[in-house]
């Protein structure tokens, strides 16, 4: 494991900030790395991207349940669902469905 892998992991910094990762890079940057090092790197661009997608997405159905009367969003929606299962208003069946 290189070296900078091994100081994200010792200083417990956010692992998907490429700027933490880009600074702790050897000298000579990408080009002195070992391929197990690159692919590590680019799969740490990845999965930053998806969790930039996956903000934006939950950013928006919160919005959205706002307009919708779901005064705090996702939390009202969560609570609403919770009141639902426990008052018996959900049949069977669809309980069943969603384990």
């Amino acid at each position: 494991m290189g070296k900078w892998i091994k100081w994200i992991y010792r200083t417990q910094c956010d692992p998907f900030s490429m700027k933490t990762i880009i600074k702790t890079l050897p000298r000579g940057g990408a080009n002195n790395m070992h391929s197990k090092e690159q692919e590590l790197l680019a799969c740490i661009a990845r999965m930053e991207s998806r969790v930039d997608l996956l903000e934006t997405e939950l950013s928006y159905i919160h919005e959205m349940l706002i307009r919708c009367g779901f005064p705090e969003g996702i939390t009202s929606l969560k609570d609403t669902m919770q009141e639902l299962i426990e008052e018996g208003l959900i049949p069977e069946e669809q309980k069943r469905k969603a384990n």
